[in-house]
């Protein structure tokens, strides 16, 4: 990073001298050199450029293979879990719990399997870590199986970012509950215009939960999303609109 900051200063500083050479009137000779300089001005700054970018693609790529890890990590410790179940359901002889139990890994090897198909691997990594992680609430995905983000008109960086951004604002709301269980519901619908994001909250939050969704939906509404929220009766409902670009 230091390597690049000098890059660019060395760029600056380059340029501003150019400039003063051209208002002191400098001859043919020294435009020639003043206008070759600039070009190579040019070209140092966008290799400091490419450098930043690749470093921090690189840094994006190594984040998202620890997390890969880490929910590897994580899937394993689950399944031995849902194995320690079934056996113990088999010892006891209580078959009739076995279907039941069996029905509930079904359905969320399905939802899984639909988030990992959405055409967006980062999403769909975000998402996934939210289900495994999230101490604060559950967090369920609905959307059409059809659905296939990579062929939609908006920046996948983009989108990423604005469905993150609503799910940090009910992870950093919500409180832990000692009864129920606080649920997220992320619903997912596209549309010949845009894409839209309803979250569905139920259960505990902080008193700043308003201060907070007035906040994010201003940011959000300067970026050109289209964005409204309600809070009632113990749930807060989002909804978030990405016009394709």
């Amino acid at each position: 990073m230091r390597d690049i900051r000098m890059l660019k200063a060395a760029a600056a500083g380059i340029a501003a001298l150019l400039f003063v050479l051209i208002w002191a009137g400098a001859g043919p000779a020294a435009e020639t050199i003043v206008l070759i300089a600039l070009l190579a001005v040019a070209a140092v700054w966008a290799a400091a450029e490419r450098r930043e970018q690749t470093r921090a693609a690189a840094k994006v790529q190594h984040e998202a293979e620890r997390e890969m890890m880490r929910a590897i990590s994580h899937y394993r410790h689950d399944w031995m879990n849902d194995l320690q179940v079934l056996m113990g359901y088999v010892t006891l002889k209580k078959y009739d719990k076995l279907a039941s139990y069996l029905e509930k890994i079904k359905n969320k090897l399905s939802d899984e399997s639909h988030i990992a198909n959405i055409g967006n691997p980062s999403l769909s990594l975000l998402l996934m870590s939210y289900r495994l992680y999230s101490q604060n609430f559950e967090l369920h995905v609905s959307l059409d199986k059809s659905i296939n983000l990579h062929t939609l008109p908006i920046r996948p960086e983009r989108l990423v970012r604005v469905v993150k951004e609503g799910l940090q604002l009910f992870q950093e709301a919500a409180e832990p509950s000692t009864g129920e269980q606080n649920t997220l519901e992320l619903t997912i619908v596209t549309t010949e215009e845009y894409a839209q994001f309803l979250y569905q909250y139920t259960g505990l939050y902080t008193r700043e939960i308003e201060k907070s969704l007035a906040a994010c939906t201003a940011s959000w509404r300067e970026e050109g999303l289209m964005c409204e929220y309600l809070i009632e009766d113990g749930q807060i409902a989002l909804t978030l609109q990405l016009q394709y670009e």
